[in-house]
């Protein structure tokens, strides 16, 4: 891609961030004229108009929404693919691209990056933290190399996934509500909170809603729907507010003094929450993804050893010799029983 493709590609993306061909064309150093021109070349080239005139400035049309959407990635591709020539110059040996979604990086990654990162220094990782449903797809199209997550409801022929920890649910909330400290809290207790409402594409969603729904039709909501794991930190620690969270998330939440866990009793018959662990493609040759999966599976064949409750998943391929490293994880990544 020349140069001046690959600044057209970041003016139609600032055009619609700032709403100005002027201030766009300012924020990557281009005359306001070259600008102009640039977006009429392309125009041209592709036979489209891709930005609407109004009276506050420019709206991209639907085609150049459709453009804009496909230069983001591009220029999101090409910026990873720096850092990697970047990480390769500085010595690294090679490139590990993952995906988590905020659990994973409450509860797996961590302590197996710590490790690894100990076995295996001159590799470069790249994390991306998103919800499942983002990640997977870049998973697909090869964009990552293994994604941290729930267990997937299914995966195309020559995708894996092992699960490495049992999860479920816990309810959380203020250090100040009327319920903290108390024992065995009926959920008809909490009608008074002020609810966090877990965002919709994750799984814990719909054991929200067969809880908290189905009990309180009129409940209190703080209308705010995130899987940011700091944002619903700060959000539980106004009064009387509450969530249902998955116990993964929960163990770094309650560092904090001003959340708690709440002994609220919850149904019987709940959907259940998928365990988390990793999918990768199963043929991807890259000898550090290869190297991680063997250690993932030592750590959960040790905490079958301690518990007995590991959860079943394929074997990772066996980790080429290396110097001598720890030969398990910390604790944290023990599998939770379910209740």
């Amino acid at each position: 891609m020349t140069h001046g493709r690959l600044r057209q590609l970041r003016l139609l993306v600032a055009m619609e961030d700032l709403g100005s061909i002027a201030r766009a064309a300012a924020s990557i150093h281009l005359s306001q004229s070259a600008a102009t021109q640039a977006v009429g070349d392309l125009e041209r080239l592709l036979d489209v108009k891709l930005f609407d005139r109004h009276a506050r400035g420019i709206r991209a049309t639907l085609a150049g929404q459709a453009l804009i959407a496909a230069a983001r990635g591009t220029l999101a591709s090409l910026m990873g693919a720096a850092e990697s020539l970047s990480a390769l110059q500085r010595g690294a040996s090679g490139t590990l691209r993952l995906g988590a979604i905020p659990a994973a990086s409450y509860t797996l990654l961590p302590p197996l990056l710590e490790v690894f990162c100990v076995d295996h220094p001159n590799v470069h990782l790249e994390v991306k933290e998103d919800a499942g449903n983002a990640l997977l797809p870049l998973l697909l199209a090869e964009q990552l190399d293994a994604v941290f997550c729930r267990a997937p409801s299914s995966l195309p022929a020559g995708f894996a996934f092992t699960p490495l920890l049992a999860d479920d649910v816990v309810v959380i909330g203020a250090a100040s509500h009327p319920m903290a400290g108390k024992a065995n809290v009926s959920i008809q207790s909490m009608a008074d909170s002020r609810w966090v409402m877990p965002t919709i594409n994750i799984e814990v969603r719909a054991i929200f809603d067969a809880v908290v729904l189905r009990s309180f039709p009129e409940a209190q909501f703080l209308m705010v729907s995130t899987v940011s794991v700091p944002v619903l930190e700060g959000l539980l620690q106004q009064g009387n507010a509450a969530t249902i969270c998955p116990r993964s998330v929960s163990k770094g939440l309650l560092a904090n003094p001003r959340i708690c866990l709440l002994d609220v009793t919850l149904p019987a018959r709940l959907p259940p929450l998928s365990p988390l662990g990793v999918a990768y493609r199963e043929s991807n040759p890259a000898e550090s993804l290869q190297n991680l999966l063997a250690l993932a599976s030592a750590t959960l064949k040790g905490a079958a050893t301690a518990t007995g409750t590991a959860l079943a998943g394929p074997p990772a391929a066996p980790a080429p010799q290396g110097p001598p490293g720890p030969p398990t994880l910390p604790a944290a990544l023990a599998p939770i029983p379910r209740p």
